[in-house]
C-alpha cells in the first residue's frame, strides 16, 4: 500500500453540475491557488488519501472517457481545462439520466507525489448551511435565519466520492484509488444508479 506523504498541488479547476440546469457550467480558467484555496484543497486531498474507505482499483478494459482524457492529461498531451471539462460533462450526463444523483461542484486537481503524478476528481455535494438576512420593516430591523444549499464540504468533513487517477503503465497492480461512500438513503434505492454509479457507470 502506498502511503503518500508528499503532496503538491500543481493546478486545479472547478465546474458546477446542477441537476436543475440543462447544461453544466464549465469553467474556462483554473482556480487561483491562494493560501486559503490551496489549504482547503490540500486538506481534502490529504484526508481522502488517508480515508479508511479508500480502495485500490483498475480501469476496466472497455472504452471509458474519464480514463482516456485523464491519461491524455497525465501523459502531457492535453491541458487541465479541456480534460476537466470532458470529465465534468461525463458526470453531468450521468446525473441528467438519473435524478437521484445530487448536484455538486466537481473539482479536478493535478497533484505531484513521491510516487508520481495523480489527477484527483472530487465530487463535492452541496451541504446545507445557514445564513442570516436583515430586513427593515417600518424602520425596524428584522433578522432571519435562512438555509443555503450551495455550501461545499469544509476541510474537516469527508468527501463522499472521489478518485485519484494514476498514469497507466504496464505491469502496475492498480491505476485508481477510489472513495465511493453511500448514504443510507441511497443504499436502500433499487435503482441501478442508487448505490454505485460512481464506480460502475462513471469510472
Amino acid at each position: 500500500m502506498e502511503y503518500i506523504k508528499e503532496i503538491n498541488i500543481n493546478e486545479a479547476i472547478l465546474h458546477i453540475l446542477d441537476n436543475n440546469s440543462d447544461e453544466p457550467i464549465l469553467n474556462e480558467y483554473t482556480l487561483e491557488l491562494d493560501e486559503d484555496v490551496y489549504r482547503f484543497l490540500l486538506r481534502h486531498i490529504d484526508k481522502s488519501l488517508k480515508d479508511e474507505e479508500l480502495r485500490y482499483a483498475i480501469f476496466n478494459e472497455e472504452r471509458n472517457i474519464v480514463k482516456e482524457v485523464s491519461q491524455e492529461y497525465l501523459n502531457g498531451q492535453e491541458n487541465i481545462i479541456n480534460t476537466s471539462k470532458e470529465i465534468a460533462r461525463q458526470m453531468f450526463t450521468l446525473m441528467k439520466s438519473n435524478g437521484n444523483i445530487p448536484s455538486c461542484d466537481l473539482v479536478i486537481v493535478s497533484i505531484s507525489t513521491e510516487y508520481g503524478p495523480l489527477l484527483g476528481i472530487f465530487k463535492m455535494d452541496y451541504i446545507k448551511n445557514f445564513t442570516h438576512s436583515v430586513d427593515f420593516v417600518d424602520e425596524k430591523v428584522g433578522i432571519k435565519i435562512l438555509p443555503e444549499f450551495t455550501g461545499l464540504p469544509s476541510g474537516s468533513q469527508k468527501i463522499q466520492k472521489c478518485a485519484f487517477v494514476k498514469p497507466i503503465r504496464s505491469g502496475q497492480q492498480h491505476n485508481l484509488m477510489v472513495i465511493d461512500k453511500q448514504s443510507k438513503a441511497r443504499e436502500n434505492e433499487k435503482s441501478d444508479y442508487g448505490s454505485s454509479y460512481f464506480i460502475n457507470k462513471y469510472l
